[in-house]
């Protein structure tokens, strides 16, 4: 095994703790999985487009419309509902 020195910033790992979600230019497709296991919801990502994008920044974890309408009003993705399953175009 090699053994690696690596910074990491502490904040990122403590963020939980705060209700908080840190992304940083992390790929739609673990943004959906963030959904899924943090609020119970089904994300389809319909468009392929869609599977490149990146989102960086800090969403507050009490509430997962914010963190869906963040994504709607940066990359236009149109987000159906239906109960617990989303779909993304």
């Amino acid at each position: 095994p090699v053994l690696a020195k690596k910074s990491v910033r502490p904040d990122r790992y403590a963020a939980w703790t705060e209700k908080r979600l840190v992304f940083d230019g992390t790929p739609l497709p673990e943004v959906a999985q963030v959904l899924e296991d943090n609020f119970g919801l089904k994300v389809t990502i319909d468009n392929p487009a869609l599977l490149t994008k990146t989102l960086s920044g800090e969403i507050s974890l009490e509430n997962e419309d914010i963190l869906l309408q963040a994504l709607r009003d940066l990359y236009g993705i149109r987000i159906t509902r239906e109960g617990d399953r989303l779909q993304f175009r």
